[in-house]
Order: structure tokens, then C-alpha cells, then sequence
């Protein structure tokens, strides 16, 4: 790839001496696009009959939440209280937010409850719990179903801990019967669904709507939520979904199945609304070759993008300059002390020290599972609008780090 790398005509190593290295960026083109896209192909099919619920696992900046709901997501799906409480602070309604929450404590249930947002159950104990509060919930099916470009993010199938297989109907017809309401159904089945994963999907889609009219009683049906996971390229092989296309299919599906009852139907894509548009920038700190590599060692690592290390996932590296150096096989690795602590793989660079690195699609999963391990604070996060720079978190401190911390 072409270095002279901007985002909205801002150079990485302007923003890197502005804010410090290292540095989360998201443009906000980039999402304002995103979620466009999204949203007008999913109109397209199903007109007014399906909306958009933003898995804010992937990013939980507030600032990200508000550009998604100003640029046509509808809500929120969150995972737990303090998702919640995120998602009602940007503006999003109590009724515009799903709570899917796995193996959810009695003190989750009863915030759920108060917050009046929409519960989203897995389990059948956890069901049974909401029998003495006459609740209103989805159910999270596991109909058998599972993909994802690794196994820790296969959400389907026997191995995944995820949803409540139909081996329980006769259990969950009892507990309406006991006052709990089923008002929709729910199924995701894997993170990063490409074109290639479209018949898999499918088969998984209409095996949960043959289960809202044919396997399970639902008098109060209002909801039919077929999950996210809808990938974004992260290599040049890579072919991404066809939106408008696998849209089209899933409606003639739902035309199929639901004839006379005709549920909302949510989908709650993460990945694919905020990947492409943010950025890990790091600076080479030093350049250490041995035998068989060469490792080019950064001020980041697996402390701020730890899917390379979790899932073995494949992010793009460029340097963010032109150098005049002959390009050569490294291997991108943290300041983490850990032997795993790579964010690239034999990956061909121009590169120097104090060369500024730029690991692209940082937007999804990358701040919200980074963490402070080996004591080491997490980078700022920096928003692009209309080409000017904007501080959306600040970079953080030892005190910070420290603040709860009880000295005995």
C-alpha cells in the first residue's frame, strides 16, 4: 500500500506530536458512511420494518454513539449496566436499547428492569428468575448455527456458550405459562460474517424464523433480532458482504415465514459500522534482528490491540511516510513482556525508528478490549471532523491508574 498516509488531510505523525504516541483515531466520515450504507440497504428491503442496533461492545466512546444515532441507528445493543448507561447518556431511549447480557446477576436484572430497557435472555435459569417480575423478554436462541473467523467468536453450536437450544421448548412454553412474556427472538451467530459465509448465515436465519412460526408459541411476538457480525475487509482477498443483496434474501425469508404476524426486525452489526474508521498510531522505538527476524518494536502492543494476540487476526500496517530505504520482511511487536506480544507477522516495510506506524481498522474491538497490564496506561482517542482534531478521551495517567487502588 501507498504511504503519505492522512486522515481527512491530517498526517499521522502531526496528530502524533500534537497528542502523544500512541494514539487511537476515528474518522468520522468514516462512520457517517458506514452507517448510511447500512441503513439505506436495509430500507431498501424492508422499508420501515427493520432497524439498526449499534453493538456497542465494539466502541463505547459516547461521542461514537451519538455520530451513529445522529446518522440513522436506531439503538443500542448493550451488554451490560454500564453499556447501558452510555447508550441512555448519548441520547438513545430506554426502548431503544436491547440488554443482552449473558448469565445476568439478580442486580443486572432488577437495574434492567428499572432502566425499562429491552431484556435479551440465554439461559433458562436466568428465565426463571424473571418469572416473579411478569417480565417482558427476547430470547436468545442457539439454533445450532455458528461462524466467525476464529472459534472465540463463533457464538453458535454446541461449543459456544451462548443462547438457548430448542431442546427446551417445552421448558419455555412453561414459563409463559408462569407469567413471563416472550415478545421476540434473537439469534447471533459469529462476529465477522463475510460474502463467502452468506449460505451458513442464511440457513441460520431461517432456522430462527422457523422456530418463531413453527417451533415455539408466541402470542406476543414483536421482535425478530437475526444478530450482527457483518464483516469488513481486512485484507486485499477479502470479499465482503453484498448488503443490498444478502438484505433481499433475508426478506424473502421473513415473506416466507411471517405472513400474518409481521415482527420489527433488529440487526446490531459492530464491527462493521466503526472498524475501517479508526487507527492505532505507534512509533518505532527500535529496530532488533536476530538470527531468523527482524522485529521492529513499537510503543503499543497487545495492551491496546489484543486481537492480533487473542484471535490471531490479520490488521494492515503501514508507515505513515514515503521512506527512502529498501523495503524489508519484520515482525511489528509491543513494549508488552510477553513472548505474544506481536501486532504483525512477517509483514514487508520501509521502516526506521521514530518512523510513525499506522495499524488500520482499530475502530472495532481495539480501545474497548485494551487494558493496563503490565501497569501501562492507554492512549487518548481522537475524533477527525471537518479535518480538525478533537480530544474524545484523554490519554491516561499513573494517578488514574491508581485512583481505587487502598494502600494498607
Amino acid at each position: 500500500m501507498d504511504s503519505n498516509f492522512t486522515i481527512q488531510n491530517l498526517t499521522p505523525k502531526s496528530l502524533v506530536q500534537e497528542f502523544g504516541s500512541p494514539l487511537y483515531v476515528y474518522d468520522e466520515e468514516i462512520i457517517k458512511r458506514q452507517c448510511q450504507t447500512i441503513t439505506t440497504a436495509l430500507k431498501n428491503s424492508f422499508d420501515q420494518g427493520a432497524k439498526v442496533l449499534y453493538a456497542c461492545k465494539a466502541n463505547t466512546n459516547p461521542n461514537v454513539l451519538k455520530i451513529m444515532k445522529s446518522n440513522g441507528v436506531h439503538g443500542i445493543d448493550a451488554v451490560s449496566p454500564n453499556e447501558v448507561e452510555v447508550a441512555l447518556q448519548a441520547g438513545f431511549l430506554n426502548n431503544q436499547i436491547t440488554f443482552t447480557a449473558n448469565y445476568m446477576t439478580k442486580e443486572e436484572i432488577d437495574y434492567a428492569i428499572q432502566k425499562g430497557v429491552i431484556l435479551n435472555v440465554g439461559e433458562i435459569d436466568t428465565l426463571k428468575k424473571l418469572i416473579a417480575h411478569k417480565a417482558e423478554v427476547i430470547i436468545r436462541l442457539n439454533l445450532d448455527v455458528g461462524i466467525g473467523h476464529h472459534n472465540h467468536v463463533n457464538t453458535g453450536g454446541n461449543d459456544s456458550k451462548f443462547g438457548i437450544n430448542l431442546m427446551w421448548k417445552e421448558q419455555l412454553s412453561e414459563i409463559q405459562k408462569q407469567g413471563v412474556k416472550i415478545i421476540g427472538l434473537h439469534q447471533h451467530m459469529g462476529s465477522k460474517i463475510m460474502k463467502k459465509d452468506h449460505d451458513s448465515y442464511l440457513l441460520g436465519i431461517e432456522k430462527l424464523f422457523q422456530a418463531a412460526t413453527q417451533e415455539l408459541e408466541l402470542p406476543y411476538l414483536k421482535y425478530i433480532d437475526i444478530g450482527g457480525g457483518f464483516g469488513v475487509k481486512y485484507q486485499d482477498y477479502e470479499e465482503t458482504s453484498d448488503l443490498n443483496l444478502l438484505f433481499s434474501e433475508i426478506k424473502k425469508l421473513y415473506d416466507k415465514y411471517f405472513i400474518n404476524v409481521k415482527p420489527m426486525l433488529f440487526i446490531e452489526p459492530g464491527r462493521y459500522l466503526i472498524a475501517e474508521s479508526g487507527y492505532l498510531l505507534c512509533t518505532v522505538q527500535a529496530i532488533n534482528t536476530n538470527k531468523s527476524r527482524t522485529f521492529v518494536g513499537t510503543d503499543s502492543g497487545m495492551h491496546h490491540l489484543i486481537r492480533p494476540a487473542l484471535y490471531e487476526s490479520y490488521h494492515e500496517i503501514i508507515n505513515s511516510e514515503e521512506k527512502q530505504v529498501e523495503s524489508r520482511l519484520v515482525t511489528v511487536c509491543g513494549n508488552i513482556c510477553e513472548s505474544g506480544d506481536l501486532l504483525g507477522v512477517d509483514r514487508n516495510l520501509k521502516v526506521e525508528v521514530n518512523d510513525v506506524l499506522v495499524i488500520q481498522n482499530g475502530g472495532a474491538y481495539g480501545f474497548s478490549m485494551s487494558s493496563n497490564y503490565n501497569l501501562r496506561e492507554r492512549p487518548a482517542e481522537i475524533l477527525v471532523r471537518d479535518s480538525k482534531p478533537y480530544i474524545i478521551r484523554k490519554r491516561e495517567t499513573l494517578d488514574y491508574l491508581l485512583a481505587n487502588v487502598v494502600i494498607l
